[in-house]
């Protein structure tokens, strides 16, 4: 009766049913991404500057890729570095629960009917709204149906509920 490897994320503890999460969480490869992020944020930032500097990380280390192996965790992010919304969002709630943040994983549809994926962090006794994904260049090109876009958007970190409705409908649980 063997067991199958179970890991932490978050809060939650789950079985990961064909090993792949548990052996990449377990690994090497996520002590090095977490030291590689969290390395060169200084002791002295404030809670939005840690966020800030976690959103910049997943959006220089991670290429917009709907073809992505596995695009729906957080290895296609931390590791393969390649993914979709719910692989560069989990990466950064993952990031952040290992720094003592609260930050949780938001799912819902963007105006145009697309599923999404989304998190929502505190500072101090305030909540806001972040999409890693929208904040990536790669990605706004591809929206745009440009070749290519080079600067970060900055428009989705740390976005009010008024702001963020206005281009994500959250689902109703």
């Amino acid at each position: 009766d063997k067991k199958l490897p179970a890991v932490l994320y978050g809060h939650k503890r789950i079985a990961a049913a064909h090993g792949l999460l548990a052996e990449y969480v377990q690994s090497g490869c996520r002590n090095f991404t977490l030291h590689q992020c969290i390395g060169q944020i200084p002791s002295t930032a404030s809670d939005y500057e840690r966020i800030r500097m976690v959103y910049e990380y997943i959006i220089n280390t991670t290429d917009y890729n709907s073809a992505s192996p596995d695009n729906q965790n957080i290895q296609s992010a931390l590791l393969n570095h390649s993914s979709v919304c719910a692989g560069y969002s989990k990466a950064f709630q993952y990031i952040l629960h290992r720094m003592g943040m609260f930050c949780t994983y938001v799912t819902g549809q963007t105006m145009d009917g697309g599923d999404h994926g989304w998190n929502i962090v505190r500072i101090g006794d305030q909540y806001y709204h972040v999409d890693v994904t929208w904040g990536d260049p790669v990605f706004v090109g591809q929206m745009e149906n440009q070749s290519s876009a080079s600067a970060m958007n900055y428009n989705y970190l740390c976005c009010t509920d008024q702001e963020i409705y206005k281009t994500h409908i959250p689902d109703v649980s």
